[in-house]
């Protein structure tokens, strides 16, 4: 068998020609994204694959039930100024306040003096909000 010999600008006019298909093919994704990719299906496993799961904000309470002090839990938020809202049975607001999330994932320790019962802390950033039930004990 011969070997086959390759010329230097065949080689290097391919090379060109592969780094502008590549280069064509990264400007149509800057522009357009993937649109090929929304049904969530990971392309290399085939396996679905939740996208949204890992943007949307998270928030846990606890202790619940609690007396006095619970931890706000916060997860995936932005970080900056977020409203918290505690929220009796009859919907209304008994305490409000702002606060600073540094990095938008932290844990925020909240006292309080309030009637036992039920209610709701509300988490409030932008368009997003976040309601958690609580039980306040005696």
């Amino acid at each position: 068998m011969a070997a086959t010999a390759f010329h230097p600008k065949q080689s290097m006019h391919k090379i060109i020609l592969m780094l502008a298909f590549i280069l064509n093919v990264a400007l149509s994704i800057a522009q357009t994204g993937f649109p090929h990719l929304t049904d969530s299906t990971n392309p290399v496993m085939g396996k679905k694959i939740n996208v949204d799961d890992e943007s949307k904000p998270t928030a846990k309470l606890y202790p619940n039930p609690s007396k006095n002090k619970v931890v706000l839990q916060l997860n995936g938020f932005k970080a900056g100024m977020a409203q918290l809202q505690i929220i009796n049975d009859k919907g209304n607001v008994v305490r409000k306040e702002d606060r600073l999330l540094v990095n938008g994932n932290e844990e925020v320790v909240m006292f309080f003096s309030l009637q036992a019962g039920i209610y709701f802390v509300k988490t409030i950033q932008g368009k997003i909000e976040i309601r958690k039930r609580l039980v306040v004990l005696d």
